[in-house]
């Protein structure tokens, strides 16, 4: 499995690798589900199934809800990147992103519509003091069709990051069954190469994954879905509080360095 989100520059620049459920088997980290007995009182049987198909029944689950909270860190070996995003099918999202060099960034996407707002760290590093004032304390405004925007509008569709979850051509295996959150779950191992991988799956209602977390190789990346089929607020900054990115465009000739893909 190849998971992979990008914002701002880390997710923009350099892909967040969420890694691989690879096949065969990992122990539980520390902060991983606990076994629990009553995981045995599944009601959806998914804990029967084999390892990928409890992996697309998973992605189905993801995708049927519509919506998710998505909440987690990503550390390719040389950037560590976290994110908290309320999401949905539809592209729709908001909540932040912090990226160790770049710092943090406050997003929403309604529609084709997307609004960035980086916070001083930023600008500090990247913007520079004239682009820094002119803006303020307000979003960047812009379009998810934006070219140099793609990679951080895709990080708000739900339904490619299901899809990023695909088990083909990954040997995997179906897991101890335990809880995550509170939820009865089962744990679907894989391993590929140095990389070892654990994803939970609820074994109660749908099947939602519940929490992705792999470690050995280069970097970890650790995932929490939790709030399904809530939908995600549609509340968009005011005119007062966002700035057209076409305006600075106008003003400085380019786009704010560091805001762009590389």
């Amino acid at each position: 499995m190849n998971l992979k989100l990008t914002t701002v520059t880390a997710l923009a620049c350099a892909a967040l690798t969420a890694g691989a459920l690879g096949g065969g088997g990992t122990a539980l980290a520390a902060d991983s589900p606990s076994p629990s007995p009553s995981a045995a009182l599944a009601s959806n049987g998914v804990a029967k199934l084999s390892g990928p198909n409890v992996v697309l029944s998973a992605i189905k689950a993801l995708k049927d809800g519509h919506s998710s909270h998505v909440n987690g860190r990503i550390d390719d070996g040389v950037n560590l990147v976290t994110f908290d995003l309320s999401m949905d099918v539809g592209g729709n999202c908001n909540g932040s992103v912090s990226e160790s060099f770049l710092g943090n960034f406050q997003v929403t996407r309604v529609g084709n519509d997307l609004w960035v707002k980086p916070d001083q760290a930023f600008w500090q590093n990247h913007g520079g003091q004239a682009v820094a004032k002119l803006v303020g304390d307000r979003y960047l405004k812009t379009t998810a069709d934006n070219v140099q925007f793609l990679e951080l509008a895709s990080i708000c569709d739900l339904s490619q990051l299901a899809d990023s979850l695909s088990p083909t051509g990954v040997d995997l295996t179906t897991g101890p069954q335990g809880s995550s959150n509170g939820v009865p779950a089962v744990s679907v191992l894989g391993t590929k190469g140095e990389e070892h991988g654990t994803l939970w799956v609820a074994t109660q209602g749908r099947p939602y994954p519940l929490h992705f977390q792999r470690t050995g190789g280069i970097g970890s990346e650790m995932l929490n879905f939790k709030e399904f089929s809530v939908p995600v607020k549609k509340t968009t900054p005011a005119p007062s509080q966002s700035i057209d990115l076409n305006r600075l465009t106008q003003i400085f000739g380019s786009t704010p360095s560091g805001t762009a893909t590389t």
